[in-house]
């Protein structure tokens, strides 16, 4: 099988051409990894307008989103007939020379190596990042992202997505909070996506989200109903995490969903016909 590798960079500096090299693509035939380096992606935030920062940072979930489809049980990318031309030899070449936005491709490039996860990681740490990497299952956050670039047409009949709601909107929510989904028909309703491998601390601070949010509403003595889209940390690495994860399961104020049954969320906004919160999208 031809194995192909492209590097994707950064332009930070157009009127010299200055780049950063951000992500690595490894792939034949039938197996696909990619990765961008987080480092490098907060490097870029410091160098570029939020709004460049914006489409970067969404181009790279996407590719990820679109990576994580194709991973088939054993960790490796699963290439059917229905994927197979997402990421090819030609459609890398075409990026390479005509993609002029701020996210950029080599030229694919061939090497006489297999596809495996050891020679992605040494070839991303040669290229990219010399930080250790390790293929795990993909987070909630990457299925989400997956769920709504699958799903967008529907969701955006029913919600926002990914709106920043503050004080302007609802009065009485005393800071900003993003929502990962928010619409209402005779309540407000709103979903939340959490990582439950997240530090103790950044967890807390996302679902305090879900609580001003929440209180808010009840200062304007409306009832919102709550969701939140989770999947169970591993109880030996994130056992406090996990408490937390069980804690959510048993709270009667907030819907928990685990993202295989993202759905339950179209499903719902489609038998309380749901709208959204600030306009169609």
């Amino acid at each position: 099988m031809s194995t192909q590798y492209s590097i994707l960079s950064v332009l930070i500096r157009p009127e010299i051409q200055e780049k950063i090299t951000i992500g690595f693509l490894l792939m034949d035939e039938e197996k696909l990894f990619f990765e961008y380096s987080k480092r490098k992606l907060g490097i870029a935030k410091n160098l570029l307008s939020v709004n460049a920062f914006k489409s970067l940072k969404d181009a790279l979930l996407n590719i990820q989103a679109t990576a994580n489809t194709q991973f088939s049980k054993d960790g490796l990318a699963n290439l059917n007939s229905k994927t197979a031309n997402t990421f090819n030899k030609p459609y890398i070449e075409y990026l390479s020379r005509y993609n002029n936005n701020i996210l950029s491709f080599t030229s694919p490039k061939s090497i006489e190596l297999e596809v495996s996860e050891t020679i992605f990681s040494k070839l991303y740490q040669r290229f990219i990042d010399n930080t250790v990497i390790h293929q795990v299952k993909p987070t909630v956050l990457s299925h989400i992202e997956e769920f709504k670039i699958a799903k967008r047409p529907v969701l955006s009949k029913y919600f926002n997505i990914d709106r920043k709601i503050t004080h302007k909107e609802v009065p009485h929510l005393i800071v900003p909070v993003t929502v990962t989904f928010i619409g209402q028909n005779e309540v407000p309703t709103f979903v939340q996506s959490l990582d439950l491998e997240k530090s103790t601390p950044s967890l807390t601070n996302d679902i305090s989200e879900i609580l001003f949010l929440q209180n808010a509403f009840h200062e304007m003595n409306k009832k919102s109903v709550a969701m939140a889209i989770t999947s169970e940390p591993n109880k030996i690495s994130f056992p406090k995490q996990h408490d937390i994860w069980n804690q959510l399961r048993q709270n009667k104020d907030i819907k928990n969903f685990d993202i295989s049954e993202a759905d339950a969320v179209i499903e719902y906004a489609i038998e309380h016909n749901v709208q959204p919160f600030l306009g169609e999208e």
